[in-house]
């Protein structure tokens, strides 16, 4: 069981991790791709070489999350009912709408089945990410109980820039915003993933540390 909630841990970070650092190394093969400019899941459209690839690893990202989401219930459900539920809601909405989904319901254009189906992507997407933004939220009470300060301030920190992120990466795609900073989608969507998976990898750091040291 031991060793069973290290590797779980140890996934969870690596594939945090790794959502940030497979489309940099996918976008080596697509050469008009900008990570300021475009969005990660465009690398997923099935025009891009890389497409197959980056669809298999949301899937896989997906489903590593959703069953996060499981442990993560399974380890606070007893202390922190709150934290429980919630936390496995939003892990649970963000892999299946970002990850799994996401890696079906690819973007070829062309026809309006598949307009439907990007319609559906950023849909999910959105639901996603929206859902993410009260992660932080739902660790307050965590935090509080146990002390930890500087990470309940953080996590009031992360709160206030993740809306701030999340504002500026919904409104980037319009066109009134195109060529300003603020139009840059892929930057700000960047930005809101690196603001999302600071808690969650810093609680499961020190979890690691506490399942080692006993």
């Amino acid at each position: 069981m031991k060793k069973l909630e290290i590797i779980t841990l140890f996934l969870f970070i690596l594939i945090c991790l790794g959502d940030l650092i497979v489309p940099y190394i996918l976008s080596i093969f697509t050469p008009q791709y900008s990570h300021l400019k475009n969005m990660m899941s465009e690398l997923g459209s099935l025009q891009n070489k890389v497409a197959i690839i980056y669809n298999a690893w949301l899937i896989i990202f997906g489903i590593v999350f959703v069953y996060f989401s499981l442990y993560w219930y399974c380890v606070f459900i007893k202390e922190y009912k709150i934290t429980a539920l919630f936390g496995m809601v939003i892990l649970i909405l963000f892999g299946i709408g970002s990850g799994i989904l996401a890696g079906i319901l690819h973007i070829k254009p062309g026809n309006s089945a598949s307009n439907m189906a990007s319609n559906i992507h950023a849909l999910l997407l959105v639901l996603g990410f929206f859902g993410f933004l009260f992660f932080p939220v739902i660790t307050y009470s965590y935090f509080k109980i146990n002390n930890h300060i500087n990470l309940l301030i953080l996590s009031k920190i992360l709160t206030v820039t993740g809306i701030l992120f999340f504002i500026l990466f919904v409104i980037s795609e319009r066109k009134v915003f195109n060529n300003t900073i603020i139009g840059l989608s892929g930057l700000w969507q960047r930005l809101l993933l690196v603001n999302y998976y600071i808690l969650p990898v810093i609680i499961s750091l020190r979890r690691l540390q506490i399942i080692i040291n006993n």
